[in-house]
């Protein structure tokens, strides 16, 4: 059942990322788009928890919905907190990636936050690392080496360290997740999660102010509506999800969402990649298969 969860999820991360291409790419800051998004996705998930409270039963106790009581223990808090703002700068990283990559481009190497899953796993459960986790880090290295060899700095900057830093936030605070909803519950972890990304943001277009072209905002507030409520439905499957499996079996499971990724960019986007991308994708595929096994 939750292995079905994770994979609904993967579907409507994947509409969700269809959903910023067209915005970000006409010019919106990223910020501008993300904190829109989440004061929608923030108000769904408060009447989701004031509804959910309203019916609430031990099927909510049992499914991790809602928790009959809470930890008064504010260091948790602190570092729930932490892990959820830490968390956002992954979001801020993959929306300005999609800026400057082709979308065929930025799926696959998603596969380098594997060395993060795999590492903080290690350190946090004690989890072993198997020999064909051993050979994808190696091959992960290998093709950071590749890519510093192929491509310019500059451009490796621009292209390659947004997709690199995407993946260390997320697939490291990932590890973290179980931790906050074996303690608060799914609908209070994923609004937690949405006031912080909330609050984020907005001190990054309160920064910028001046720079923000609201007539563009207009323009894509149908398209951030849209994306919340996809978004919503995305982040309670995928936290439902990992309320029975481990973290390494659900970033596995992500790898149909690059898959998908992949074939959507290069089908219908008609986007096509020169020798030296080829090259990257392919040992990026390979580490990926490698650590999920």
């Amino acid at each position: 059942m939750f292995v079905l969860f994770r994979i609904a999820s993967l579907f409507f991360f994947f509409v969700s990322d269809l959903l910023w291409i067209k915005p970000i790419k006409s010019g919106l800051p990223n910020y501008v788009l993300i904190f829109i998004r989440s004061v929608f996705t923030t108000t769904i998930f408060s009447l989701l928890w004031i509804t959910a409270a309203q019916f609430f039963n031990d099927e909510c106790i049992n499914q991790q919905f809602l928790k009959r009581s809470y930890p008064v223990d504010l260091v948790f808090y602190a570092k729930a907190v932490t892990i959820c703002l830490f968390s956002f700068w992954g979001l801020y990283f993959f929306t300005s990636s999609l800026k400057l990559n082709k979308f065929v481009f930025v799926a696959p190497l998603a596969n380098l936050g594997f060395i993060f899953t795999i590492l903080t796993s290690f350190w946090v459960y004690q989890t072993p690392i198997s020999v064909t986790q051993i050979a994808a880090l190696v091959l992960f290295g290998v093709t950071v080496l590749v890519v510093l060899k192929q491509i310019p700095f500059n451009e490796f900057k621009l292209l390659v360290i947004p997709i690199l830093l995407t993946h260390f936030f997320w697939d490291t605070a990932v590890v973290f997740y179980p931790l906050v909803i074996n303690n608060i519950g799914v609908l209070p972890f994923c609004l937690l999660m949405e006031v912080c990304v909330m609050i984020s943001s907005g001190i990054l277009v309160l920064i910028n102010l001046k720079d923000i072209t609201w007539f563009a905002v207009k323009k894509h507030l149908a398209t951030a509506v849209i994306m919340s409520i996809v978004l919503c439905i995305a982040v309670f499957l995928f936290s439902l999800s990992l309320v029975s499996l481990s973290v390494i079996v659900v970033v596995t499971l992500g790898l149909l969402t690059k898959l998908i990724r992949l074939i959507y960019g290069y089908l219908v986007l008609k986007e096509r990649l020169n020798s030296k991308e080829l090259i990257i994708l392919f040992l990026m595929i390979t580490g990926g298969v490698l650590a999920s096994i």
